[in-house]
C-alpha cells in the first residue's frame, strides 16, 4: 500500500504536469495567431478589447519584443489604465503624448493622455488638486475634439464630458459630427444635444440635432414633438423666415398631421407670411372633413 505521502507527491506532480503543459499549449497558441493572423486585424482586436490576461500577456510581450513601436505601447497603456495602472499607462504613452498632434500615433497617444487625466481628476475629491486635472483635461478635450480617428463612443465620451466641464460648443460640434455618421444613437440622444446647442445659443444648431431626432424618433408622436421644437429653436433666434424653409424641408410624413400643420400655419402669420399660411389652413379644413 501506498503511504498518504507518496500519494500526494503523485498528485503534486500530476498538477504541476497540467500547469506546464497549460504553458506550453498557451506558448505554442500565441505563436501561431502570431504568425498566421494579420498584425492589423490583431491590433484592431486589441483596441476594443477588454483587459484580461491573454491580452495583456500578450500586449507585454509585444512591447518588449518591439521597444520602438507605439502602436502596442498605446494600447497596453489603455488596458492598463483600465486596470487601475495609472502610473504605468502615463510612463508607456509620455514619449508620443502631443497637444499638437500631427499624425495618427499622436493622436492615439491625446486619446490615452484624455483617458489618463480624466481618471486622475474624478478620482479627487473637490478641491484645488481636482480643479487643476480639470484644466488640464478641458485643454485635451478642446484638441481632441479634432481628431479625425474618435470612433462614435469615442466621441460621445469626448461630447459628454466636453458639456460637463462646461464647454457646451465644444460638445455641440461633436454632437452635429456624430449626426454624421450611421449609428445606433437613440433620437432622445439627440434631441437632449440639441437642448444643449439652445442653451449657448446655437440656435442653427439645436434645430439641426433636433430635425436629426426627428428622422431617429419611431413614433409620428415623437416625430412631431422634435419637428416643433426644431423650427421653435429658429424662432427663439428670430429666424422665422429660415423655420419656414426649414418646415418645408423636413415635415415628412407629417405633412397630412393636423397639429403640425395647425402650428405651421400660426407660424406663417408670425413671419407676416398669409400666403404660406392659407394652404396649411386648407390641408386642416381638407382632412378634418
Amino acid at each position: 500500500m501506498r503511504s498518504p505521502s507518496s500519494v500526494n507527491r503523485a498528485r503534486k506532480k500530476r498538477f504541476t504536469l497540467k500547469w506546464w503543459h497549460f504553458l506550453i499549449f498557451f506558448a505554442i497558441s500565441l505563436t501561431i495567431l502570431y504568425f498566421i493572423i494579420p498584425q492589423n486585424s490583431t491590433i484592431d482586436y486589441l483596441q476594443d478589447a477588454k483587459p484580461n490576461a491573454v491580452s495583456l500577456f500578450y500586449l507585454r510581450n509585444m512591447v518588449k519584443k518591439n521597444p520602438h513601436d507605439p502602436t502596442y505601447k498605446i494600447l497596453l497603456a489603455n488596458q492598463e489604465l483600465s486596470l487601475g495602472h495609472i502610473a504605468v499607462a502615463e510612463e508607456l504613452v509620455k514619449p508620443y503624448y502631443t497637444q499638437t498632434p500631427e499624425n495618427k500615433t499622436q493622436w492615439q497617444a491625446l486619446w490615452s493622455e484624455y483617458l489618463i487625466t480624466r481618471a486622475k481628476a474624478y478620482a479627487l475629491n473637490n478641491g484645488p488638486a481636482r480643479k487643476q486635472q480639470e484644466e488640464l483635461l478641458k485643454e485635451i478635450v478642446s484638441i481632441l475634439a479634432r481628431s479625425p480617428y474618435l470612433n462614435v463612443d469615442e466621441m460621445l465620451s469626448v461630447a459628454n464630458d466636453a458639456v460637463a466641464l462646461n464647454m457646451a460648443q465644444v460638445g455641440v460640434k461633436l454632437y452635429l459630427r456624430l449626426s454624421t455618421i450611421p449609428s445606433k444613437i437613440s433620437a432622445t440622444y439627440f434631441a437632449n444635444a440639441a437642448k444643449v446647442a439652445l442653451f449657448v445659443s446655437d440656435y442653427h444648431a439645436s434645430a439641426d440635432l433636433y430635425f436629426i431626432a426627428q428622422d431617429r424618433a419611431t413614433t409620428i408622436a415623437q416625430k412631431r414633438e422634435y419637428f416643433i421644437k426644431g423650427l421653435m429653436s429658429l424662432q427663439r433666434g428670430n429666424l422665422n423666415d429660415q423655420a419656414l424653409i426649414a418646415a418645408k424641408k423636413h415635415i415628412g410624413v407629417l405633412a397630412h398631421d393636423s397639429t403640425t400643420l395647425e402650428y405651421l400655419a400660426k407660424l406663417a402669420v408670425t413671419a407676416n407670411r398669409p400666403d404660406i399660411a392659407l394652404p396649411f389652413v386648407e390641408k386642416m379644413l381638407h382632412w378634418s372633413n
